[in-house]
Order: C-alpha cells, then structure tokens, then sequence
C-alpha cells in the first residue's frame, strides 16, 4: 500500500485542495507538524508529530504503511521545501503518492495581485542570499524567511548595498484570521519586528 504526502496549502482549512481533504479523510495515520494535526485531535486518527523526530519517520511510516492508510501531512505546496526532498531518499517512487498544495507564497502573491513567472522563489531556511543581486535581476523575489533571515534583516542587507527604491511585502499568517499584509520600503521596515509565519516579496520600483 502506498502512503501519502499531502500538501496542506498556506494553512487556513479552506485552502486544502479537495484531493488533499479526501486523502486525510481516508487515513489512519496522519504524520505532520503541531498545527497540522490540531485539526484532528478528536478524530479517532492515530496522530505522530514530526517535532524533533525526523529521523524516526521512514520507520514509522514502514512500520504502518503495508496494513493502514498513511498521510504525511505537510505545509503549503509539497513541491516547495517540504518533506518530500527527505522523504525521497529514504523511499522508492511506487511507493508514495503526492498530492499538491497551495503554496504560501503563490498565496501571497495572489493577494497582491502579483504574477510570478519571472520571478525568483525561494527559502531562506539555513541558507545565504545576496537579496541585492536577486532584486536585480528578477521582476520581483519571493523568500520564505527564517529567525536570522527576518524581514528587517532583509532590508538592512538591501540598504547596505545601496538599494532603496525596492517595495517589500511582508505577509503575516498568511490565510488566516489574524492574516496582516504591509508593505514597505527598506528603510521605512527597518527594524521592525513580525511573527513568526512570514513571507517576503521583494519588487524593485
């Protein structure tokens, strides 16, 4: 039997494709970070967090996999920095189904009213940028940000190599209640602070 890998879409339950809603609905095991099984508490599915146990899960998933529907539930679009880049080497092809979702970021900039195809898309998660040289060269760049890559990083690093007339776009919580989009130039964000779940797209003027 074949396991899942799910896309949950930016995180608002309205955003989960409908084949990503059937699949959870069929599962047993549903793996997946804390906000993505909240929703599931009292659901009677047996539930397994991906918290400080990600080299536990090709074993777990073994383990259920041949006699139980399984899912691994996982942010956003599975294509976009996912688990599917692990997952993939620890499993062959047959054995795993993927079904997309709907990235943070082609949210984000659905919301702005902004197109992508010549843009550059990225992650900022344990890796260097030169956001100066990206700005440049594409129509705009959109960056999941990390705790060292923040907003206020990114235009300090932007001011730094002389760039100003660049519009950044922060999204916070992006599809949810408390979702908030700004948008600013590098030397009017300076130093301000944002939540944890943020996006950036960068627009040279």
């Amino acid at each position: 039997m074949k396991f899942k890998i799910v896309g949950m879409g930016p995180g608002n339950p309205e955003y989960v494709l409908p084949a990503a809603r059937k699949a959870l609905d069929s599962a047993e095991m549903i793996i997946g970070g804390k906000r993505h099984l909240e929703p599931f508490a009292d659901s009677g599915k047996h539930l397994v967090g991906v918290e400080g146990q990600l080299t536990k899960l090709p074993e777990i998933i073994r383990t259920h996999m041949d006699y139980l529907p399984v899912v691994v539930a996982v942010s956003g679009d599975t294509g976009f920095f996912s688990l599917l880049s692990y997952l993939k080497k620890h499993f062959d092809e047959d054995q795993f189904e993927v079904i997309p979702g709907i990235s943070s970021l082609q949210y984000m900039y659905s919301q702005i009213g902004m197109v992508y195809q010549n843009s550059y898309i990225g992650s900022v998660h344990g890796r260097v940028l030169d956001f100066s040289s990206l700005v440049l060269q594409y129509e705009s760049v959109g960056l999941l940000t990390d705790q060292v890559n923040t907003p206020a990083a990114i235009a300090t690093s932007l001011l730094e190599s002389g760039i100003d007339d660049v519009k950044i776009y922060v999204g916070e919580n992006l599809s949810y209640e408390d979702e908030r989009i700004t948008c600013y130039t590098p030397e009017a964000l300076g130093t301000k602070q944002f939540s944890d779940l943020v996006v950036v797209i960068l627009k040279k003027e």
